[in-house]
This record gives C-alpha cells, structure tokens and sequence, in this order.
C-alpha cells in the first residue's frame, strides 16, 4: 500500500480573501485561488481514500480556477527545466499538479502522470522538490522500476525537511518501504515502515499509520510468516476501514496472497471477487490488475486452468495499458503456467503448444524477467521450461537448462520452493531414478509440513494440504510402481489428513470474537425456532450470519502454530499393533481414476485394485441420499419399499467395489480398523453385507489411529478399554428431540454418579465446562454437518448452537464422545484428503474415539442403540465392540466409530 507525496497544504483562506503575491484590488482572482486550494486539499483527500475518479474531477477544476490548461502535456524527456522563483499561484499549481499525477496514475494513465510532473517542474518551490521526486518514486514504483523508484525515494527523502515535512517525510518512507518490499529488499524495508508508522501517529493520520501497518504485514508475507501476515494486515484493515473504507480492496488482496499460501484459494478467490468489483466501481486499474493476477493464481490452485489463463490475460492487458510491463511479464508466467497444465496436457485440444515451444517460450519469459529484477518469477519460468524439456523427452536438455538455474533466495517463496522440488523430482523420474525422485519429493513435503506447523489454526492447516497435492501424489504413484508395501504405505499416509500430525493450540481468547459467536449463535437458535415452530426462516438474517461467521474464522488465522509436527509411522509400528490388537487395517486410496486399497492382516500386506474412483463416490452420495429419504418420514409403503431395495443395492455395490474376494480372504474374521480417502470417510460402513455386525473403527489415517490407541492405552489398565470408571460421564440432552429424554434417562441409569445436563441447564458455557477432560460424554441432541464451513457444524443446544470451532478452546476433550446427533460424522473433505468437521476435530484434540451418524437415524432407533450401546460397553465391551453389537438389529442405525475404537 503507497500513498501520494503530497505537500501539506496552508489553511484555506475565506472565500474572498487576498493571498500572499495577489493583487488585494483583484478579489476575484484571490477568490479562485481560496477556491483551487479547497479542492486541492479535497482532491488530496478523496486519493488518500481510494477515490482517484472523484480526485481527478476536482483537481483538474482547482487547476483550470488558477489559469493552468493541461490538455496538451509533452511527454518527459532527459532534460529537466530549471527551476524558476515561481509565483504562489504557480507554485499552488504545481503542487495540484503533483498530486493530480498520483491520481492519474492510479487510474492507469501512467504516461499523463510522467508528463503531469514534468509540466510541475519548473514550477514547485525548492523546499518541495522532494516532493517532486516522491512522486516520481511513486509511478516509477507504478510501472515495475522499484530500483529505479528507490532511487527516486532516497533523493526525495534527502530533500525533506523532517522537522517541518513531518507527514511528507513519512509518506516518503511509507512508499520507499513498499519499494523495496516489491524489489525484495525486506531487511531494510522495515525500518522504513515503522519510522513512518510512528511518525503518522505522533501527527495524527491514522490512516497513513495504518498503511505502514498494511505493508509491515506484507513484509511478513514475502518470507512466509503467514499468521503474522494475516494478524497485522488485517489490524491495518480494520484501522483504515474507520477513515477510509475505499482502501479495504487493496488489503483484500494482500489477505488473498496470504490466503493462497495457505491453499485456502477458494476463499481467495472470494475476497478476490469482492476487491475487483470494487475497483472496477472506483476505476482503479493499477490495483484492478493486482488482483486480477492474484485471481489467476487462485484459479490455478483450484485446478480450473481456463479461468487462470482469462485472469492472467486480463492482468497482463491491464498492466499494460499502464505502461507496467515488468508486471505485465509476472502475469504472463501465470499464464504460461496454465498453458502447461490445461491445453499443454491435453491431447489434440485447440490452442495446445507443443512441449518444446512452451519451454522456449518459458526460457525467453525467464530471460526476461531476470532483466526485470524478478528473481523469483524467472526461476519459477526457468523451472516450468525445464518440466516442458522433460515431457518432452529430451531429459539432457532439461539437465542442461537445470544447471543453469538461478540460486533460490533464502526467502523465496514456498510455491516456488515447492515447484523446484517437483521439477527435480521429474527430473530423476526421467533419468530412472525413482529412489531419488521419491527422496527429493519427501524433502518437499517436510518442507511444507514445516511451513504448515506454523499455523495454529486449523482452518489453515487443513487447506494447506492442497500446495503438497501434486508432490504426495507423484510419490504415491512412484510408490506403487515400485511394489514396496513399506514405501506404499509411508506415502498413503503423507497424502492424507496432514493436519492432524499437528500439535493443537488452543486460539486466544477475543473478546470481540467472543460477541461475534454470541450474535452468532442467537441467530442460529432464532432460525432452529423458526424452523420447529413451522414458520419460514427469516432470510434477512442470512447476510449476517455469512458475515459473523466470516468474523470468526478470520479472527482464528493469525493464531501461531506449536511448531511441532507427528512423525510418519511406519508399517512395521503399525502392524505391530495391529497384531496386538487383533486387528487388520485396510487403506484405501486413489490411483488416477481408480481406487487401490493396502491390506495389512497377520503379517501379510497387500496391494489390490479396487473399483473406479467416480463409480464409487457416486454411489456412496446416492446411499446416503436414500437412507436420508427413508428415515423419519411417513412414506407410502410402495416408496419405502422401493428405498430400501435401492439401499441394500447400493451397499452391494460398495461391498464389491470396496470389499472383493482378495480383501476379504486376507482379513477374514478380524476387527477392522478402516483408513477410507475422499467421501468414504462418512460411508456407513456397517451397511456393507461383509461387515454387518463386525466390530471395525474409521480412522483419517494410521498415524491418527496410532495417536487414538496411546490415547486409550494411557487412561485404562486393559489396554483398548474406554469407559467412565476414571471418572464422571457427561451426558447432555438437547432441545426438539422427541426420545431425548428417554435416552438420557436410559444411559444415565448406567452411569449413577453422571453429570446430566438438559432442558435449559443444556447451554453451551454449561456443555463445554462439563466436556472439559470428561472420560466420556454422551450428546442426545439435534446436529447438522455444514460441507461449504465444516467448522460451523453444530450441535443444537438450549441457548443455541455448539459449533466445532467451540471444541478448540477445551483444555482436553472427552477421551470417548457418543454424539447421537443426524449426520456430524460427517466431514468435508479439502484437497490433499483433509477431513474437517466434528468429529476430526475431536481427534484432532485428542479424543481417543468418537462415535457419530453419518446419516439421519430416527430418534426411536437412536434410543435404542445408545441404550443397548452403553450397556455392552460397561459390559466390559471395547466401543466398536459395543457399538457393533448395538446395532446389529437396526442396519440402519448408520452410526460409526472412529479413531481407536
């Protein structure tokens, strides 16, 4: 974020009076002057606020008051004039000028704000030519020349007068600051930054401090500290939004950038979306292009390449139009890039290049932006023609071109750093090197694991699962060329639930935040009213809880990650338990457009092909629609006959997609411990016919299921065992449900010495203060699974909704949670097989196991199991156990276990 140099206008005189150098017989002229000095300090202003529409309107009027006509400007050339003794009137002039420059370049017409300060030279005082070169600075920084511009800020900066100049001085440093920023210079950026910021607070311009806070933030963003980043700039934001709500875009597109490093795109994209309409309203072009190329990244993440190549060409075409063509060259990498992975990849498709012109072009793009002083972007150009080189074939120019490749900074930025490892890894692929391709793509996971462990919020952590997509799958697939189950195995667990080898933090208490959940969560409770009452839902609440809710979840990404991150196991460490426990586990993972499933039973492992990814996943959506059809409605018998036929169909289905011969021959009648990908995590599995009525557990992965097992093994003599002698049971019964209290009676005579909460004491401060460290807990309550915000899930309580978010301030979870509430075992699943809801934030915690629906279960059939349930599991029964035995009598019961089991 820059601001113009402008100088700090004198008091405006009244209406009429005489100025200094005027003719006091002449009130008309000296009534001009009053009036070009009030639409100066106007036009100054509306800049300032991000309104360079509205700032051209009145400067250019100040200046036709003072006699000065502009509609034919030279263009700049060597030879400045010499500065002449000008007039007061002319030297008013040329600080219009000066500033009518800024705003004309900040609509794009770079070229006519050069001229504006070429026609200003001669006419501005020597103790504001600092300004002068200010601004040159600042269009110099307009166009890609941050060297150039850094020259023209030190000269500028030389000139001022600090005592005098104050705000002048520190519009200087703010600029030069982000010259540098841009130029890579972070070191001594900072020490700009935080001069300016002190000196706009000792003058009172909370809004130029707040700009030096924007940019201190994205100092913290180039070298990838990205919960500082998203803390100081959004603080930046909220002080700038209060003077000048105009300026909110441009930090939206900088909280974008954050946002993309952390593999949040589609949130990106959002902000995104927003800031540019906002620009195209305000007909800032500079700033329309940054985000048009933020965009482009965006798309590209997300996968859609046609949009990314749209936002990269628009971006280039705008940077262009204003004489940028050192960012016009950065929006043509973008390009490039989508070009490699959509037409490029795509056989026989219109506008596709062949792999060696792509990498010709990329070589000359690199070239180019070396020129420029974009290291970072000509590497990355670099890397890209040496992928084309290899899908080329031509593996000894790819090595030659390698050899030749710019050293990266030590802060480069991680998707290059990323990108350098994949396209080594390509590289030893071709040249037959799997040993060191699956090695050099290891260290880039453990790169990013390590740039993951700094965040402390999950939101963050699980998104950033999708920068490593490409890098697990490569190893996963080099894996299973190899046949070497160990290897298999190791990269199975790198290409799933990352997050959840994070150390959990809790995030701080806010009070701001605190009053957001609150509104929130009233809002909530008021539409569930609504809904039970049988009226329509007020919709004019829906913006608001969209926004509340955006309040919330940005308040948790500046939290600081532990830094720690679990191991990988090893399949020896996992089989061992399994033996110990009796178990066998089957993995389940995609293969290009199939699905493959490791099998791990008595010491044999096998690799076996499953069915077709696609077939598959669709049919896992139509039983859970049928099951959600048929239960807890009054149906024609016809109707209930027909869903229950299409159920147990399509549970044949899944058995033989998921379930064949070869896997069923190898875990014969053990226990199983079920490591699904995608949307199977929430498949009932129990429906399948192979596993009716067998005990079996769903783990997000083994290391989860390892870290569930020390859990149990930690808290109970009998290793396996979770039940409530440590200590009291929780049980919470919620509102709207029709057999909640009978099923609370019904457990809570199991457990005599319970904590029982329900009608009005089951609110949530009350339900959280009991879960806090409780050995079991046990919720008859009403839930819903959100997919689009997983971490809004909810458990319906008195006074409103518990949210999954609520869970991440429990000192310690419950060590085993029985949610008898309709669908929270369900999750969303991000890229990179990251699970994100309820119950995967339970594990996340460190519950040992968690039992929940994926599904609506009727509250009569509810009752039942839960009561049947915990009476198996005082029974001495380990929870898959009991819950196996539960619902053996009620296969639509769709309730499963997960984690320890």
């Amino acid at each position: 974020m820059t601001e113009p140099a402008d100088p700090p206008d004198p008091d405006p005189l009244p209406l009429g009076a005489t100025p200094l150098g005027t003719a006091s017989a002449d009130p008309a002229r000296a009534q001009a002057v009053s009036e070009a000095r009030r639409l100066h300090r106007l036009g100054v202003e509306t800049t300032a606020r991000g309104e360079p529409e509205v700032a051209q309107r009145h400067l250019r009027r100040a200046l036709r008051l003072l006699g000065v006509q502009i509609g034919r400007l030279a263009q700049p050339s060597g030879e400045s004039a010499s500065p002449a003794a000008p007039s007061p009137d002319m030297a008013l002039a040329a600080d219009i000028l000066i500033s009518l420059a800024h705003a004309e370049a900040e609509r794009g017409r770079t070229s006519l704000g050069f001229a504006l300060l070429l026609r200003a030279e001669p006419l501005v005082e020597p103790a504001k030519r600092g300004t002068l070169y200010g601004q040159l600075g600042l269009l110099l920084l307009r166009i890609g020349k941050p060297r150039e511009a850094i020259a023209r800020f030190d000269a500028a900066i030389g000139l001022i007068d600090a005592r005098r100049q104050p705000i002048e001085l520190a519009r200087a440093l703010l600029n030069r600051g982000a010259a540098k920023i841009e130029g890579g210079v972070f070191a001594t950026a900072r020490p700009d930054l935080e001069r300016c910021a002190a000196l706009a607070r000792a003058e009172g311009r909370p809004l130029l401090a707040a700009k030096a806070a924007h940019n201190l933030g994205c100092c913290d963003l180039a070298v990838g500290d990205v919960p500082a980043a998203l803390r100081t700039i959004g603080e930046a934001a909220d002080g700038a939004a209060a003077y000048s709500p105009s300026w909110r875009p441009v930090v939206l597109v900088d909280i974008a950038r954050a946002l993309l490093l952390a593999g949040l795109a589609a949130d990106a994209a959002a902000e995104l979306d927003g800031a540019i309409e906002l620009f195209r309203r305000q007909r800032v072009s500079h700033h329309r292009a940054d985000a048009e190329m933020v965009r482009a990244e965006a798309s590209l993440l997300m996968g859609d390449v046609d949009a990314a190549r749209d936002w990269a060409r628009r971006a280039r075409a705008g940077f262009r139009r204003r004489g940028n063509e050192t960012a016009a060259a950065a929006a043509a990498l973008i390009e490039l890039h989508a070009l490699f992975e959509g037409p490029f990849r795509a056989e026989k498709r219109r506008g596709a290049l062949s792999p060696r012109t792509l990498a010709a072009r990329a070589f000359r793009l690199a070239a180019r932006l070396r020129e420029m002083g974009l290291r970072d972007d000509a590497v990355a150009a670099h890397l890209l023609g040496v992928r084309a080189l290899i899908a080329a074939r031509d593996v000894a120019g790819a090595v030659a071109q390698l050899r030749s490749l710019p050293r990266l900074r030590a802060f480069a930025p991680l998707n290059i750093r990323l990108l350098r490892y994949l396209t080594l890894a390509e590289l030893a692929v071709a040249s037959g090197e799997r040993g060191r391709a699956l090695r050099t793509l290891r260290h880039g996971l453990a790169e990013l694991a390590r740039h993951r462990a700094q965040l402390g919020s999950i939101d963050l952590q699980t998104g950033t699962a999708a920068l490593g997509v490409e890098l697990s799958a490569r190893g996963l697939a080099l894996s299973l060329d190899g046949g070497d189950t160990s290897k298999i195995f190791t990269w199975s667990e790198l290409s799933r639930a990352q997050s959840l080898r994070i150390t959990p933090v809790r995030p701080p208490a806010d009070p701001d935040v605190a009053l957001a959940v609150a509104e929130l969560r009233q809002l909530e409770s008021n539409r569930r009213d609504a809904i039970m009452a049988g009226r329509v839902a007020d919709s004019a609440s829906d913006g608001r809880i969209a926004a509340l809710k955006r309040r919330v979840r940005q308040a948790a990404w500046p939290t600081q990650g532990a830094g720690v991150v679990g191991r990988v196991p090893t399949l020896a460490a996992t089989t061992a338990e399994l033996d110990a426990a009796g178990q066998a586990m089957i993995s389940i993972f995609r293969r290009d457009a199939g699905l493959r499933a490791l099998v791990v039973a008595g010491g044999r492992r096998r690799v076996l092909a499953l069915g077709d990814a696609a077939r598959t996943y669709e049919t896992a959506r139509r039983l859970r629609a049928d099951i959600t059809a048929l239960v807890g409605r009054l149906l024609p018998s016809r109707m209930e006959k027909a869903l229950a036929e299409a159920i147990n169909a399509h549970a044949g289905q899944l058995a033989a997609d998921l379930l064949p011969d070869g896997v069923t021959d190898l875990v014969g009648c053990r226990e199983l411990v079920l490591v699904p990908c995608g949307p199977l995590a929430a498949l009932p599995w129990q429906l399948l016919p192979p596993l009716r009525g067998r005990p079996l557990c769903v783990a997000p992965s083994a290391a989860n299921w390892l870290a569930a097992r020390q859990v149990v093994g930690s808290v109970a003599p009998a290793l396996d065992k979770v039940s409530a002698a440590a200590g009291r049971a929780v049980l919470i019964g919620g509102p709207g449900l029709r057999e909640s209290a009978r099923e609370l009676a019904s457990v809570a005579s199991q457990y005599p010495d319970a904590i029982v909460l329900q009608g009005a004491d089951a609110t949530v401060a009350a339900t959280l203060r009991a879960l806090d460290g409780a050995p079991l807990a046990h919720l008859a309550v009403h839930g819903d699974h959100e997919p689009e915000n997983a971490l809004f899930s909810r458990l319906d309580l008195a006074d409103g909704p518990l949210m999954a978010y609520d869970l991440l301030h429990l000192n310690a979870p419950p060590r085993l949670a029985v949610l008898s509430a309709c669908e929270v075992g369900r999750a969303a699943t991000r890229p990179g097989d990251e699970p994100l809801g309820v119950v995967t934030t339970l594990l996340h915690l460190g519950s040992a196991t968690v039992i929940a629906a994926v599904a609506p279960v009727s509250d009569s059939v509810t009752a039942e199991v839960m009561t049947a349930y915990h009476r198996h599991l005082n029974a001495g029964a380990r929870p898959a156990q009991a819950l196996a035995a539960a619902t053996t009598s009620n296969p639509l019961a769709v309730f499963n276990c997960y984690g320890a089991g």
